[in-house]
């Protein structure tokens, strides 16, 4: 028996073994990747875009956030998730803790060491959003029951576990200057991109590592 909700790794692998049985006789889906076509690149590639802009709704390195007030939160999702009426302040503050625990897992894509609250904010965001698996048509895919911002930042967990699911998640980083830690998908063939721009974050961290070898601040 499949209980109504699960949390953390659970229902992320779950969802991995329901949607592998779904699509194994149809497609490579169960081993990504990026080259898949069809359904398949078409889910990942919305799954991951969606996610790389909620992340990138604040802009670390000249502070400007896209969700900084109820009204352009609302509006926010409206454009990328769906109406999900009025939103309240303590609706901004729920969004800002989820993206941020996104983004370290994003960081952690890159390299970084992955902070325990990461994990368990997000898990208390799915229960929160009360995500459960639904059946259809279609196959298995992952559902928030909620009402309001909580659905709309249930959609976004459910978009992280279909990434996870088909393999693709890892591709999906922060940049990892400090000053920046824009997301953004790794497209290079090893899946070795660190900056979002090597003309420009790249190059700051050569000058920097140059200076400090030469010890020259």
């Amino acid at each position: 028996m499949i209980p109504d909700e699960l949390g953390g790794d659970q229902w992320v692998e779950l969802h991995r073994v329901l949607l592998c049985n779904h699509f194994r006789g149809y497609t490579s889906y169960c081993n990504l990747s990026t080259q898949n076509i069809g359904y398949t690149t078409t889910m990942t590639e919305t799954s991951l875009e969606r996610i790389r802009a909620f992340v990138n709704t604040l802009d670390v390195e000249h502070g400007s956030d896209e969700l900084a007030t109820p009204e352009s939160l609302a509006d926010w999702f409206a454009k990328h998730v769906g109406p999900v009426g009025a939103a309240t302040s303590a609706d901004v503050g729920r969004a800002a803790t989820m993206r941020e625990a996104l983004r370290a897992h994003l960081l952690a894509n890159n390299g970084a060491e992955l902070p325990p609250s990461a994990a368990a904010a997000l898990d208390r965001q799915a229960r929160r959003s009360r995500v459960h698996l639904g059946f259809g048509p279609g196959g298995a895919e992952l559902h928030p029951s909620a009402e309001g911002v909580d659905a709309a930042l249930g959609r976004i967990l459910a978009d992280a576990s279909s990434a996870m699911a088909d393999g693709s998640w890892g591709r999906l980083k922060a940049c990892r200057a400090d000053d920046c830690r824009w997301a953004f998908v790794d497209r290079s063939r090893n899946g070795s991109r660190q900056w979002c721009a090597m003309g420009v974050c790249g190059n700051r961290a050569k000058v920097r590592r140059y200076r400090a070898r030469r010890g020259t601040g």
